[in-house]
């Protein structure tokens, strides 16, 4: 059976019943009628929504897409730069290694296994968050998050700091051939292994802007 939308559906129910069973024909052709103009009304409701997402989902992708592409100049820019201030050496060599490593942790620290595990859950508190009023649980887990992860990379750092030597006889053992290739590898890795801190960082930032739809600055 059809159900009844109103009082008035209720009446004219009660009097198509009491006439005939024309008239109780009658009153289920008009809620038919009323039931597909409220479907047609709400799908085309639907379709503005869709629409709209579709327009902000467009602006988004053109967004990341433009700060991504300005983002890939720059660095042929700096490779560019790199090349010819350093050119084929010795020294071009031990900086890709030292900075290869941090680069190598990124992946687990940064835009990897940490922001696949993390921008679910900071979805699930935002979610919570606009249906209680608070943001009181969301803030709660980004600052220990942000405590738990700033100590973690601060003691990753110190650790590979100290230990350069024998990450550079790890991820190139060629380079124990050539003392001097060696030793400046050692310490450009030294220089650059804070950088695993300080990326690390930054795409837990990007994480938490990206949950609130500011997707700009990460893209970039």
């Amino acid at each position: 059976m059809l159900p009844l939308a109103g009082p008035e559906d209720a009446q004219l129910c009660r009097s198509g019943c009491r006439l005939s069973i024309p008239g109780a024909g009658l009153w289920r052709l008009r809620r038919a009628l009323v039931t597909l103009g409220r479907f047609f009304g709400g799908a085309g409701m639907d379709e503005q929504e869709t629409a709209g997402k579709k327009g902000g989902l467009l602006a988004s992708t053109l967004v990341v897409s433009s700060m991504t592409l300005l983002s890939r100049v720059l660095g042929l820019v700096r490779d560019v730069v790199l090349a010819r201030l350093l050119g084929a050496s010795a020294g071009t060599d031990a900086f890709f290694v030292a900075f290869r490593i941090p680069n190598f942790l990124r992946r687990l620290f940064a835009e990897g296994a940490f922001n696949q595990a993390f921008v679910p859950v900071l979805s699930e508190y935002r979610t919570r968050q606009r249906d209680e009023g608070s943001a009181a649980a969301t803030k709660a887990l980004i600052d220990r998050v942000a405590g738990t992860l700033g100590g973690t990379l601060a003691l990753i750092t110190l650790v590979g700091v100290l230990a350069a030597p024998l990450l550079i006889w790890l991820f190139a053992p060629g380079f124990g051939d050539d003392p001097h290739k060696r030793a400046l590898a050692v310490e450009m890795l030294r220089l650059t292994f804070p950088y695993l801190f300080f990326i690390s960082l930054t795409a837990f930032a990007g994480a938490i802007l990206n949950t609130w739809n500011r997707f700009a600055v990460p893209a970039f």
